[in-house]
């Protein structure tokens, strides 16, 4: 989001300092400054991205989505088998899935729920930069309207509030570079709301926040939970058994753990061999 919002930011900056020049706000000297409409800019997404930590932190739930038939819908993806390890892979009915988030973001705090795919290609048509129209004036207006002044006809009437925040957050969590594009990942982005006591009680409650660690690494990772207190089953479709040393057993086992839990779904193959080193 940042590689495409930010020659935005830069451009609008520019425009601002020769505003600000030409009314004496700012020396002349400003536009000798080396990279200076570049810090702004960064000062800009800087903001954004702390007002973002602030209100709602984004957890992400991913798939990979795959048209029913394909190779990669039959076997599933080696990179994703390398990657997460060689035992099942979950299909889910994706409107069933967005439905649930609906739910999920009516019962709980959230700025958001969303679902969507990921855009690999072309971000900047993706970010909506329009929305963020006028960002830099509303960020700095504040350096200079000070004693009761007001200058509208400089920055605009913008003030940098919650619908900036929204216009960057909606497509940030579904931007990746192109790199990933096999993947082709459909995403879950929750925007849960921090706690905050001054909140008016409508009935809704904050999501718990939980935290695993990595024993290799020492990251600890924060999560939520999505459903858990819907009262709803997860609208799975069928299992992939992935390849494995002993994938007859495994699929045995998953059949007879479906019997017990979830008959009724349907379990297939991968045909993929993968060895696991």
């Amino acid at each position: 989001m940042a590689e495409v919002l930010k020659p935005q930011i830069a451009e609008e900056t520019e425009v601002l300092i020769e505003k600000l020049i030409e009314r004496k706000l700012l020396r002349e000297d400003v536009r000798t400054q080396r990279d200076i409409a570049d810090q702004q800019a960064q000062a800009a997404l800087n903001a954004l991205q702390g007002a973002q930590r602030n209100i709602s932190p984004i957890y992400i739930c991913s798939f990979c989505h795959h048209t029913e038939g394909s190779a990669e819908y039959d076997h599933g993806l080696l990179s994703q088998w390398r990657g997460y390890g060689n035992g099942f892979a979950i299909e889910f009915d994706e409107l069933k899935i967005d439905r649930l988030a609906f739910l999920e973001g009516q019962k709980h705090h959230y700025q958001g729920v969303l679902t969507d795919a990921v855009e690999y290609y072309d971000h900047k048509a993706r970010a909506k930069l329009d929305n963020l129209k006028g960002i830099a004036s509303a960020v700095n207006r504040k350096l200079f309207e000070r004693s009761g002044q007001v200058y509208d006809d400089i920055f605009g009437p913008h003030q940098f509030d919650a619908e900036y925040v929204k216009a960057y957050l909606g497509p940030l969590p579904f931007l990746k570079h192109p790199g990933f594009s096999a993947e082709n990942e459909y995403r879950i982005a929750a925007l849960a709301d921090r706690p905050r006591t001054s909140d008016v009680p409508d009935g809704k409650t904050f999501k718990k926040v939980h935290f695993r660690s990595n024993a290799g690494t020492g990251i600890v990772t924060p999560y939520i939970e999505l459903f858990s207190d819907l009262n709803e089953p997860l609208p799975i479709k069928s299992i992939l058994v992935g390849p494995h040393s002993n994938q007859d057993h495994q699929e045995e086992a998953i059949e007879l753990l479906l019997e017990q839990y979830a008959p009724g779904i349907e379990v297939r193959r991968s045909g993929l061999t993968f060895r696991n080193l």
